[in-house]
């Protein structure tokens, strides 16, 4: 039921095609449909290539939500602490595991310059 209620919400925001970005996804436009201007949303995500989690948190501050963003922000912190120091485990183990987390900082750099791919 849930699902319905967001398609309806994401039909009613964009009634018609002309209304809709093809560029950006379902999500995309979802979240900008839980806004109180969906219709800013969507162009700004589409002018400045937003990803979902950065037009949310554009929306929340906006919306005078700060409590939200920030919530967001210490759970994600927490969640890369934990990742962290499972890592630093491994790498003091040492062996296959430690050898190949060693390598991934700089595939992750070079990943990251070619734009992802």
């Amino acid at each position: 039921m849930a699902q319905i209620r967001e398609l309806v919400k994401v039909c009613r925001a964009f009634p018609d095609e002309g209304t809709r970005i093809s560029s950006l996804s379902w999500y995309h436009h979802r979240t900008a449909a839980n806004s109180s201007d969906p219709a800013k949303y969507i162009q700004e995500a589409a002018d400045q290539e937003l990803s979902t989690r950065q037009m949310r948190k554009i929306i929340l501050e906006d919306e005078g939500r700060q409590e939200i963003v920030q919530e967001e922000d210490s759970a994600e912190r927490k969640q890369a602490e934990k990742i962290l120091k499972t890592v630093e485990a491994f790498l003091a183990r040492g062996g296959e595991a430690a050898a190949y987390l060693k390598q991934q900082p700089a595939v992750l750099i070079q990943c990251q310059e070619s734009g992802g791919r």
